[in-house]
């Protein structure tokens, strides 16, 4: 069997008119070369042209592949694989705004919600860490202003700089494949690659997205709920010293 490809080529649907959609390039040729065999070379009738069983027999199983790749989960398979791509490419990119606009609405209004403590801390604790997240003039008032998204895109930015810290960057992706629970739930199976000390590493995670007003979201893991904790608990941390500072300055 012929060893499938990653290069693309457009379709139309024979059901849908002016619908298109991307498939294996391979797989493609392989089903039209089998149709080809099966149908005559000059017009006639269906009836004379399929005479024998197997005829009739590769007919409809070469049919049916060939319909099988113009399904929505094909499409489905070939949308999520292009933005698995591209959201790697501009995390590399620095695109932060662009990546957090991938992400689930609703996951980003959560985002915003778990960081309302922000807004009641104190200047000292509060002002630097939207120094980082959003720019140097930031204040309470501009930061009210931004949407989820641009609020989401400045934590990417406070995360990004730690990776950098690190000394891990050229970030890419490779999509493995995808498992589908109907039509508006997907888990797509993803292998990242980076250049970091002792050389390139590499793991395996999946992602999950949902499909918002019929457009597919990056669903946010459970390790951003992790993430908001540190926060919480490094604001804590600052309570408990400046309670110990001004007990110490009343004695």
């Amino acid at each position: 069997m012929a060893a499938f490809g990653n290069d693309k080529i457009e379709v139309e649907n024979v059901n849908v008119p002016r619908q298109t959609s991307r498939v294996d390039a391979v797989k493609y040729a392989e089903m039209r070369t089998a149709m080809l065999e099966v149908l005559p070379a000059t017009p006639m009738s269906l009836q004379g042209s399929l005479e024998s069983p197997r005829r009739i027999a590769m007919y409809r199983i070469t049919a049916t592949l060939l319909v099988l790749l113009t399904l929505p989960s094909y499409a489905a398979a070939n949308e999520l694989e292009r933005m698995t791509i591209d959201y790697f490419e501009l995390l590399d990119y620095e695109n932060y705004e662009a990546v957090a606009r991938m992400h689930d609405p609703e996951d980003l209004k959560a985002v915003r919600e778990a960081f309302a403590f922000l807004s009641e801390a104190p200047d000292e604790f509060r002002l630097p860490l939207y120094e980082r997240m959003f720019g140097a003039w930031a204040s309470q008032q501009s930061v009210d202003k931004l949407s989820d998204a641009e609020f989401f895109a400045g934590f990417l930015v406070t995360s990004a700089a730690a990776v950098r810290r690190s000394n891990v960057g050229n970030m890419r992706a490779e999509y493995l494949g995808q498992v589908d629970e109907g039509s508006d739930l997907a888990h797509v199976v993803v292998r990242t690659h980076a250049e970091g000390p002792g050389g390139e590493h590499s793991q395996v995670s999946v992602d999950t997205y949902v499909k918002r007003d019929g457009q597919w979201r990056l669903k946010l893991s459970d390790d951003f709920d992790n993430t908001i904790q540190r926060y919480r608990a490094a604001y804590a941390r600052y309570q408990q010293r400046a309670a110990r500072r001004d007990a110490a300055q009343q004695e």
